[in-house]
């Protein structure tokens, strides 16, 4: 048997590696490196990554004014970091027009200001000229109190709504979608932007924040209509602030509902906020999968909510109500309450017969003194696709929990009785460090902290 021993060749050259040739996410991760400044000097030297790299920079642009520097703006993704000059960024899109716009499918306007103005003329120039076709965009127009937006005026009188107009008249909401983001001034931009094509709309509204402040009734109407407007609508978020519907508003909690029940393109709804009061409960869209919830604080709430069919539902993410944020009155109210409630069991605790949602496969939160003491069992019990060995439902529901539920107690014990070292732990727990490993360890003072009490007779049953 004859071995031959390949020899290597005098000749042979490395392989020519171009970076075009590399995979998109190592490209990706390449340009996440490097500020805008760099990717261009990198394109004038690297002639392969040319077109890579814009595609990369072009894909997904987002125009964003600074409060502290109205002169810079971010290009791509906001984890890029690539901050540029407004002026030369109205330069390099008029004066270029050999870059590849019409890879641009995405972009984001972090405000429609006066100061704005200018990129927004160029941005529709080349939307009328064909140069750039967006598949889709998310426009904010969230109210402040620093005067930067409060009016779309300005945006209307360049004609930029027009243009888009135009540009969308023939699209479906598969081929060109908006997503908006805003309070009140949504209810502005409803005529100039068909609702039907609106994909993602967040409706933010803090009223202790508005200069301008509207009343229950103008607020909650507009949002019904709006609702009503967005028949295609895949995903809604709520967050209103400081004012909220109770009993007596009757018609404006049947016109949410009725919204609500026609929105049947809805896959994902999150209520941030605890906007509806005392006992009201609204039924989700039928056909939603993902739902982030903030929990009613009564247990009519919670009856109303384990008789709810959601048919569809994957994900489920529960807030509680947080007693922090009452008044002592409010606390006094909702304390009587709970007294007059005819616990469900022979052990005064209150429970639930059934629980209606079946569907799960993902479960996160926690629960307040509030919700029926049964909760968590019928929910496992009921959803085979969840399981309570995964590590996120043991830490979410057992750990975190018992921090939430405790953490009032312990304040009101350590001005009893003076404790440093649990006062410590709320105080971490208070300023918002809430990693996972803090809430372990903020878990292990507490318990530290209770059997000190108890061996000292203190722990009350």
């Amino acid at each position: 048997m004859t071995f031959s021993i390949p020899t290597a060749s005098t000749n042979t050259q490395p392989p020519l590696l171009l970076l075009s040739c590399l995979p998109p996410e190592i490209l990706h991760s390449i340009i996440s490196y490097i500020d805008w400044r760099g990717v261009n000097c990198l394109i004038r030297v690297c002639k392969s990554l040319y077109n890579v790299a814009y595609h990369h920079l072009l894909e997904d642009v987002t125009f964003r004014s600074f409060q502290d520097d109205p002169e810079e703006f971010c290009m791509g993704p906001d984890q890029w970091g690539k901050m540029i000059n407004r002026d030369r960024l109205s330069h390099l899109i008029s004066t270029a027009p050999s870059l590849p716009w019409n890879w641009t499918r995405r972009i984001e306007i972090r405000g429609l200001y006066a100061a704005n103005m200018k990129l927004l003329k160029v941005l529709q120039a080349k939307i009328k000229g064909g140069m750039m076709n967006p598949q889709h965009m998310e426009i904010d127009v969230t109210e402040d109190l620093n005067d930067y937006q409060t009016t779309l005026q300005p945006c209307t009188e360049i004609g930029f709504f027009d243009i888009m107009k135009s540009y969308t008249a023939d699209k479906t909401i598969n081929k060109f979608s908006y997503s908006l983001v805003g309070g009140i001034l949504l209810f502005e931009i409803k005529g100039p932007i068909p609702f039907e094509i609106v994909a993602k709309l967040s409706f933010v509204y803090d009223h202790s924040m508005m200069r301008k402040v509207e009343s229950k009734r103008v607020i909650f109407s507009g949002l019904i209509t709006l609702l009503g407007a967005a028949i295609n609508l895949r995903k809604l978020s709520l967050c209103i602030k400081n004012i909220g519907l109770g009993e007596d508003d009757t018609e404006l909690v049947e016109g949410i509902q009725r919204a609500f029940d026609r929105l049947h393109t809805l896959v994902e709804l999150n209520i941030v906020t605890g906007f509806l009061k005392d006992s009201i409960f609204i039924n989700p869209p039928p056909n939603i999968k993902f739902l982030l919830l903030r929990c009613g604080h009564t247990p009519p709430w919670w009856l109303k909510f384990s008789q709810c069919k959601l048919p569809k539902i994957e994900s489920l993410t529960l807030i509680p109500d947080d007693p922090r944020w009452h008044s002592e009155r409010e606390r006094e109210r909702l304390l009587e309450a709970e007294r007059r409630l005819k616990p469900a069991d022979s052990s005064g605790k209150f429970q639930i017969a059934d629980l209606a949602i079946t569907t799960l496969y993902h479960f996160r939160g926690t629960v307040d003194s509030s919700a029926p003491s049964n909760f968590l069992d019928l929910l496992f019990e009921k959803n085979p696709g969840l399981t309570r060995a995964s590590n996120d439902v043991m830490f979410y529901q057992i750990i975190r929990p018992m921090v939430s539920m405790t953490i009032s107690r312990i304040r009101e014990r350590i001005i009893k009785y003076g404790d440093s070292a649990a006062d410590e732990y709320c105080e971490k727990w208070k300023a918002g460090k809430r990693g996972e490993e803090l809430e372990k360890d903020l878990l292990k003072g507490i318990l530290e902290f209770l059997t000190k009490e108890g061996s000292e007779g203190k722990l009350e049953e």
